[in-house]
């Protein structure tokens, strides 16, 4: 189940990254179904990554996954890194919010022993 909940997160903020590109860049021509599979598999993969539980490999895995997320649309290489150096950044200044809602809710992992 906590497989699951990791994949409908990365999921989503793979979604997020896709979305603020798609707002700024040109989409490259690429079948839909192409990327939406891609899309599907990095966020498998990144889910598997994060069960190992190793928070510099996750962070690895996150800015490789957006980098070559990236390259589905028109851009400069630098202009690849500011976008993916942006959003990583912005999601390491709101994770602490979402720590907080985790505890006003009372939430417990299975890891905690309930």
């Amino acid at each position: 189940m906590e497989y699951i909940i990791r994949f409908s997160v990365n999921l989503f903020d793979l979604g997020m990254f896709w979305y603020y590109l798609n707002s700024f860049k040109k989409m490259k021509s690429t079948p839909k179904i192409l990327f939406v599979m891609y899309i599907m598999a990095m966020a498998a993969i990144w889910s598997g990554i994060n069960a190992l539980n190793y928070p510099f490999l996750n962070l690895l895995t996150l800015v490789s996954v957006l980098l070559v997320t990236s390259l589905f649309f028109e851009s400069t290489i630098g202009s690849r890194l500011v976008n993916v150096a942006v959003f990583v950044g912005v999601g390491m200044i709101i994770e602490p919010v979402g720590l907080i809602l985790l505890h006003t809710m009372n939430y417990v992992t299975e890891a905690d022993g309930v």
